[in-house]
């Protein structure tokens, strides 16, 4: 299934969790970004961890807006453990606009073992 596009002018493919309402996920879609969900991914009901491990085999930063990514994304910085990346939404409803540009300015490389907290 693709889920974005080859010519897309974004650096940034994300793995959204099961807390990212779809409405957020369709309209970062219609805009070109590359996003995949864990139910697409046939992920649907693992842990936080395995979400963020299975988004680095997949070269994705996690879109979440549940906060157990973050609490767990700090720990992993602390103990140097490398992660692709987690996208924390605070209101998911207001971030879109946000996400455009974190996607379009950032590559996997800025945003390896890096939190960003949303809408900035």
């Amino acid at each position: 299934m693709s889920t974005g596009t080859a010519e897309s002018p974004f650096g940034i493919r994300f793995y959204c969790d099961e807390h990212v309402p779809s409405v957020v996920v369709d309209q970062l879609r219609g805009r070109g970004v590359d996003c995949l969900t864990v139910q697409q991914d046939g992920r649907g009901g693992l842990s936080d961890s395995d979400v963020l491990d299975r988004a680095g085999v997949l070269g994705r930063v996690v879109l979440t807006s549940d906060a157990g990514f973050a609490r767990i994304a700090h720990e992993r910085q602390r103990n140097g453990a490398p992660f692709a990346g987690v996208v924390k939404l605070n209101d998911p409803s207001a971030a879109v606009a946000d996400l455009l540009v974190l996607a379009e300015c950032y590559g996997p490389d800025d945003m390896a073992d890096r939190i960003e907290y949303l809408p900035l």
